[in-house]
């Protein structure tokens, strides 16, 4: 019976013997030397990358003036913003208006507001 450290052994065995005959299994390329200027070498083919290009034909252009008046005519951008905004608001209660901000200088009796880093840590 094989244990865990002899089947692992013979599977890397079975794998480089695989991955040996893979490798000789390979074609042999020309022999000539890659330093001599005058070897023979096989011609480079080029094919550009717009050799099967197409022109978007399917929609003639039209005229940017008439476009224009048909946006102009829907109402432009201010239509689709009016339709985000209509759909994106609840419809609630209107909220009154503010009281104005008095112009009155503080009063001396007030506490001075708290500051830096430790106004939002409570004991």
């Amino acid at each position: 019976m094989l244990n865990y450290h002899s089947a692992r052994r013979l599977c890397m065995t079975a794998a480089a013997l695989f991955i040996s005959t893979a490798a000789q299994a390979q074609p042999l390329r020309d022999a000539s030397d890659a330093s001599d200027a005058n070897a023979p070498v096989p011609p480079t083919l080029y094919r550009s990358a717009f050799a099967d290009y197409r022109a978007n034909t399917t929609q003639a252009p039209g005229s940017w003036r008439q476009a224009n008046d048909t946006a102009g005519r829907i109402g432009g951008w201010r239509a689709y913003a009016r339709q985000a905004s209509e759909a994106a608001v609840p419809v609630t209660a209107p909220v009154p208006p503010a009281a104005p901000a008095s112009t009155a200088a503080p009063r001396a009796t007030a506490t001075p507001a708290a500051t830096g880093h430790g106004v939002h840590h409570k004991p």
